[in-house]
Parts: structure tokens; C-alpha cells; sequence
């Protein structure tokens, strides 16, 4: 597997894409990476609380040291948004610290820049503009987070019927061993374009009806060169 390291100012665009939302004024962001660099977790936090920021931010790091402990984590970033984020970050960043001991980097996002912060209460760098995430297969993130929930709800009605009955008799005569090959064609079949509507009544039908089945579509979506149109369908 070739590795592609990024940059800071990319990492901290594709945060949005990885939340599944645009993040607002009222969001404080903390990725925690391991000592190679690489994600642990990335938790976006809403700001809105019944307490002080310093209890939102007390709160908020218990949950976070508890989840984290045991973990290779090398540091933590907290990246603050709006005009509250500065010292939004710079609360969890100090509670994070004492509750794991570990280095935290304050990082503060507005109109489309982003500053980092020498120290826990330091002067902050100069502001500069967010890139825009590089690769393909990211859809744009939704407006809200009500949008996002929205958007993945369940649909009032099945989009697609269900195969024909002989057709499901004749899947049920199917040994596991031909099932998982007429799900991997199926997938094929979709991702190709190729009679679109039965083949995704097929594989719904086949995704949903067994677990053993569903793993082996999800893992050949996965395998291949054609993993983008696999995922894609």
C-alpha cells in the first residue's frame, strides 16, 4: 500500500468530508494521531452546552481521555472555529493535557483560514487560507448536520421492489459458495450500468436477506480495480 502524507492545511480541509457536515461557528474539532501520524479518532464537537465553557470543555475532555487511553497517541489536535474557537481550543487543549499527558496543538478556523498557536496560551501564527481537499471520491459534506441526518434516514417507502419469485426460489436452492458468486456478479453488473434496476433489486435483496452474504459484497466492493465504481453502487 503506497502512503500519502499530508499537510496540516489539508488534513484540517478534509474535516468537514469526514464529519459528514460543513462545521460551523459553533464547533471545536479534536483529532487524535498516533505517534506515526496516523488518525486514532476525530471527534467534532457542537458547542452547545448547559454549562460554562470551562465545564463544556472539562466534560468534554473526560470523555475524550477515557476513550483514548491505551491508545499510541502521539498528539491532539484541537481546532477551535469561528470567533469563540480560540479560546474554546484553548480549554480543551489544557484539560487534554493534564488528562493524558499528551501534546496538544491549538489550531483556530475562520472565513476560510486557518492559524496555529505557539504553546497552550501563545500568540497565534499567521492566518492562511484552506485549501481545498485533493483526490477523488469525496462528495461535497452537507450544509448542517440536520441536513446530514436527513439525508440518511429512512426512506417512507422501499426505493427498489423485490426480485420475482422464481427468482428468489431459485436463490434459495443457491449453496453459499454460488450465492456469494452470483453477489459478486451482481455488483459487477451494477457498478457497469448493466440493467440497472434488477440487478440493484437483486443485490438489495441479496445485501439485506443474509449477513454472510452482505460481508462478501461489501469485501469485493473493496477488492480490485474497480474499487470507486463498486463503492459508488
Amino acid at each position: 500500500m503506497v502512503e500519502h502524507r499530508i499537510g496540516l492545511g489539508e488534513y484540517l480541509a478534509r474535516l468537514p468530508y469526514h464529519s459528514g457536515h460543513e462545521l460551523g461557528d459553533d464547533y471545536v474539532v479534536v483529532g487524535a494521531l498516533s505517534t506515526d501520524n496516523r488518525t486514532i479518532a476525530t471527534a467534532a464537537i457542537e458547542w452547545v452546552f448547559p454549562f460554562t465553557d470551562e465545564g463544556a470543555a472539562r466534560h468534554c475532555a473526560q470523555h475524550l481521555a477515557r476513550a483514548l487511553r491505551g491508545e499510541d497517541l502521539g498528539h491532539l489536535m484541537v481546532v477551535g472555529y469561528g470567533p469563540a474557537g480560540p479560546e474554546r481550543s484553548r480549554l480543551i487543549a489544557t484539560e487534554l493535557r493534564d488528562a493524558l499527558d499528551a501534546t496538544t496543538v491549538q489550531v483556530h478556523i475562520q472565513d476560510g483560514t486557518w492559524r496555529t498557536r505557539a504553546g497552550l496560551a501563545g500568540p497565534w501564527g499567521v492566518a492562511t487560507a484552506l485549501p481545498r481537499p485533493a483526490g477523488p471520491g469525496l462528495p461535497d459534506p452537507a450544509a448542517t448536520k440536520d441536513e446530514l441526518r436527513t439525508s440518511m434516514a429512512p426512506l417512507p417507502s422501499p426505493v427498489f421492489g423485490s426480485p420475482s419469485p422464481a427468482t428468489l426460489a431459485g436463490l434459495e436452492k443457491l449453496s453459499p459458495a454460488l450465492r456469494a458468486d452470483v453477489a459478486r456478479r451482481t455488483l459487477d453488473n451494477v457498478a457497469a450500468g448493466n440493467d440497472p434496476v434488477a440487478q440493484m433489486q437483486l443485490l438489495a435483496h441479496l445485501a439485506t436477506s443474509d449477513l454472510v452474504t452482505r460481508d462478501i459484497i461489501l469485501g469485493h466492493a473493496l477488492d480490485g480495480t474497480d474499487t470507486e465504481a463498486r463503492v459508488n453502487a
